[in-house]
């Protein structure tokens, strides 16, 4: 029987996986959703203490070292509560910048999502 620790952590890479198929197989589209999805996978990383050098290499594209730290300098409001006070005219140019680099992320972004269900698939 497994250990609630155990169990969670399972639970959380099973969440994991199907938010990286879902970003695979093109069943997200909208930009401001592929990038909450990268940042909601890099927080389920370390929910399920996947934080190993082998898992860094796996993950890294879509964490503080990658996408997210780009949205944070770049200063694109991801939330929507926080997006709601945003001048809507500014929101139309982040949101530009935001399509621009999940673009230029979106080969790294597929290619970890495919290193994640090959490592953890089943």
């Amino acid at each position: 029987m497994k250990t609630l620790s155990e169990q969670t952590k399972e639970n959380t890479i099973e969440k994991i996986i199907a938010i990286a198929e879902r970003l695979l197989h093109g069943e997200i589209k909208d930009d401001l959703e592929i990038a909450k999805k990268c940042i909601e996978i890099d927080d389920l990383r370390y929910k399920a203490e996947l934080t190993d050098s082998i898992n860094d290499e796996i993950f890294d594209i879509f964490g503080m070292n990658g996408i997210q730290d780009i949205f944070d300098d770049h200063g694109i409001p991801l939330r929507e509560d926080v997006r709601q006070r945003w001048n809507q005219g500014a929101l139309k140019k982040l949101d530009l910048e935001l399509k621009e680099i999940v673009e230029f992320y979106r080969k790294d972004i597929l290619e970890a999502c495919k290193a994640i269900l090959k490592k953890y698939g089943e």
